[in-house]
Order: C-alpha cells, then structure tokens, then sequence
C-alpha cells in the first residue's frame, strides 16, 4: 500500500512539474518578443503587458486545473486501492475460512500433484501417524500397502491420462508404526494455487469393518444355528421378497440359497398356493402380528426353472 501510495505522489508531482516548466517557458517566451523590435512586428508596452496579465491568469487557471486533474486521478487511484484491498480481504477471509473447515474436518485430506503431497490436513497425519509438516514433499506411495502399490500406481495413470477411474475406492495403508488399515478414498481433480492437482478426502474405515465383520460372524452363526434346525425356515422383508432360508427350506423347495434369495413366493410356487401365501405374508406385516398354522402346498416343478 506505501508503494502505491508514492506512485501517487510521484505521479502528481511529475504532471505539475510539467505543467509548470511549460509555462514559465511560455513567460520567457513573452518577456523576450516584448524586449525587441522587429522591423515588421512591435509589440508595445500596453500591448506585453496585457498578454503577460492574461498569461498570469492562464497560469493561474492551468495550476488550479492541474490541482483539480490531480486531485480526480488520485481519487480514482484510491477507489481503486479500495477496490483491490477490500477483494483481498475478502480472498483472505475465504480462504481463512476454507483453511478452518480442513484443519478441523473429521477425515484425511490429501492434495497432491503426481502423488507428491503438497497439502495435509492434521486429521490425515494423525490416520498415518506423521505430522503435518513430515509430511509436506512426501510421495503417496510410501503409504500405500506393498500389494496395492501396483493398482494404485495404475490408477493414478490412468487419471493423469484423462481417462475414467473409480473416484471412490478401498485401500489398505501402512502407518508410521507398521501397522495396516482399511481406509476409504473419494479423489477429484482440482485447481490448487494455480495448477492442476488431486484432492483426495480419507476415511478411516476400521471400526466400519469390524462391524462388518461381527455382523458377518454373527451371520454365519446364524446360519449354523437355523440349519441344524430340521424343519424349513425362512425370513421375508416388506417387500415380500426371501432373504434368508435354512437348508431344510432349500430340500423342501429342491432349489439352493442362491436360487430363493431375492425372490418372491409367485416366483417359487403355484399360482394358488403363492396367492395365499403373499396375502399371509402381507397381512402379518401390516398387523405387526404373528401367524401361526399349517400350510400344506403342492410344488410345480415348473416353478423350480
């Protein structure tokens, strides 16, 4: 802002300097035809000093004029000096602001040119167990687990050549200490500082798969229980469709697991006998009531192609 401000000066001071060196030449000027004679022209005494009276005035106006003309170019200078500091307060509030959301987000944030990083996030060192600031330079590859290397490596040439790839994937990375962890991606190219880069958000999905895992576990033991059972079994949801059987109900049906889950009775069993199941099944779903009873139905093996 100084040096703006001495342009300003600078530049006035040069317009009236002009200004003034014009005049006072024009002055000179004037003193030197009123001091001679020429044969054919004589300019008398009345005649200069009326033309240096106007002269005076002239110069007089012109100064006032060149006051005026300064004092409108720094006007317009300091508008514009308004203008520029106000849009950059405004860029450095917005990027203070986007700068608050990365630091505290709740998932890694990597941005990176040719997998080297340029920016990281506190909660994107904390996943690796870096700092921040060990991190800056870099190479993604160091994370990456040895036997993924190779597909991400793939992946990122693949992107760099403009073709499609898969903006969100699972990973497995090595941290600092050793030690492997799951951890979902979501990467798009973007503009940072001015040229072309990856911006890549991070989620630690361990505690997501040791969920999966029990429910998995917690699947299989049910499974082992409801097939020790001897008679037929199954679980249907709102829209009626079988989505779990035991492997009584498979002997019955004559079908595998694979063949009954996701379908509907219409789909397994005759035209009748399904009618009368389905209107069941959708009486207890909307009574929140339990049916108890036997069924007896008579199988088409045309049901079972």
């Amino acid at each position: 802002m100084d040096k703006l401000w001495k342009k300003i000066r600078l530049h006035n001071q040069q317009i009236s300097l002009t200004v003034i060196l014009v005049l006072c030449f024009g002055w000179i000027h004037l003193e030197f035809l009123t001091s001679i004679h020429f044969p054919l022209i004589q300019l008398q005494t009345s005649l200069g000093a009326e033309l240096r009276g106007r002269l005076l005035v002239f110069i007089a106006d012109h100064l006032v004029l060149t006051q005026l003309v300064n004092l409108g170019l720094t006007v317009v200078l300091l508008v514009l000096l308004i203008i520029q500091t106000v849009r950059h307060a405004t860029r450095t509030i917005r990027a203070a602001h986007y700068e608050t959301i990365l630091e505290h987000a709740n998932d890694g944030i990597l941005i990176t040119r040719s997998g080297v990083i340029h920016y990281a996030n506190p909660r994107m060192a904390e996943i690796l167990g870096y700092s921040v600031r060990e991190m800056q330079g870099m190479h993604t590859d160091h994370f990456i687990a040895p036997d993924q290397l190779a597909h991400m490596q793939h992946l990122r040439q693949q992107r760099a050549a403009g073709r499609s790839v898969p903006d969100r994937y699972e990973i497995a990375v090595v941290r600092r200490d050793g030690r492997r962890i799951d951890v979902e991606v979501n990467a798009a190219d973007i503009q940072f500082q001015g040229e072309a880069a990856s911006l890549a958000i991070v989620r630690d999905i361990r505690e997501r798969k040791q969920l999966e895992k029990q429910l998995r576990d917690s699947s299989d033991f049910l499974a082992q229980v409801l097939n020790a059972v001897p008679f037929p079994i199954f679980v249907k949801n709102q829209a009626l469709q079988y989505t779990l059987v035991n492997e009584a109900f498979c002997r019955y049906m004559n079908l595998s697991a694979a063949e009954v889950i996701g379908r509907r009775a219409d789909d397994l069993l005759p035209a009748d006998a399904a009618d009368y199941v389905t209107k069941l099944d959708a009486d207890v779903f909307a009574n929140h009531d339990d049916w108890e009873g036997e069924l007896t139905i008579s199988l088409a093996p045309e049901k079972h192609k």
